[in-house]
């Protein structure tokens, strides 16, 4: 829950900078990064300190993710799955907020349209 907070701080503020589909963007990059990290952690068993002791070999393994259907797969379900509950929360989060054209109003801002 705290990832999914700290995703919708980062994304208000790209959506704020850069507009709506720039956030949008942002919001599944990260989704789909992190699925790769599972994917990464769970499967191939790799952890954190071994991104710094051997780079290249997990730079290799990702990129074989590319060609390897089970990993394409495990990644892509990972994805939707947490980008739909992401987005669950996304809607319950900003209702409420949005103006006639679809602009969000950051809270801190009063009625001026982000």
């Amino acid at each position: 829950l705290l990832g999914a907070v700290s995703l919708y701080m980062l994304h208000i503020e790209v959506r704020r900078r850069m507009g709506a589909k720039w956030g949008a963007a942002f919001a599944c990059a990260v989704h789909l990064l992190g699925a790769v990290g599972v994917y990464l952690g769970r499967v191939l068993r790799w952890n954190s300190w071994d991104l710094v002791v051997r780079p290249w070999r997990i730079v290799a393994d990702a990129a074989r993710i590319a060609v390897d259907p089970g990993a394409l797969l495990f990644v892509a379900a990972f994805a939707v799955f947490t980008g739909t509950l992401y987005a669950v929360l996304y809607k319950f989060a900003v209702a409420g907020k949005l103006d006639a054209n679809g602009r969000l109003h950051h809270p801190d801002e009063g009625a001026k349209p982000v």
